[in-house]
């Protein structure tokens, strides 16, 4: 298998150089990454529970699709080919917004879009489940469920999803 190439950007989120997914891990090294939110036609938003094999946050409640921006992709590129690997959906993100995040390293995270209204066939290797749930019930859904850390900001900054 081929390693992962990604991209390793600097302090405004421009281009630097391709480097491998290991080195990004290893050095703690600044990068991009993508989360996707799937709204439906009653635009109610798909979220996932992540894959117990997961490194990162496995059995965590995140975004519709998410993942590292790969060399050479926009972040609706990135977008489009996490939902497919992940939920075996076609669609077509629209940027939305990205943020800087700090944690114990720096990243980019991009934000995109999507309507999708039709079957979904996760991915057993990537997501353990996946279900629609009403905007409104969000906050109560999730309750006392672990939430990928990234997903939480996306909620309480952007989405406006707060327990009040």
């Amino acid at each position: 298998m081929k390693p992962e190439i990604l991209c390793q950007v600097d302090k405004n989120d421009v281009k630097i150089r391709p480097i491998t997914y290991e080195v990004i891990y290893q050095k703690k090294i600044r990068h991009r990454v993508v989360h996707v939110l799937i709204f439906n036609d009653k635009n109610n938003l798909l979220l996932q529970k992540r894959s117990k094999k997961k490194i990162f946050c496995p059995s965590h409640w995140s975004s519709s699709a998410q993942g590292h921006v790969r060399y050479g992709e926009t972040y609706s590129d990135a977008a489009q080919r996490e939902a497919f690997e992940e939920l075996k959906i076609h669609i077509k993100p629209v940027f939305f917004l990205k943020f800087f995040y700090r944690s114990d390293m720096e990243k980019f995270i991009g934000i995109c879009i999507a309507r999708y209204n039709y079957k979904i066939r996760k991915s057993s290797t990537e997501i353990s489940s996946c279900k629609f749930i009403k905007i409104s019930e969000v906050v109560n859904f999730l309750k006392r469920k672990k939430i990928h850390p990234e997903f939480k900001i996306i909620l309480d900054n952007f989405l406006m999803v707060r327990n009040e």
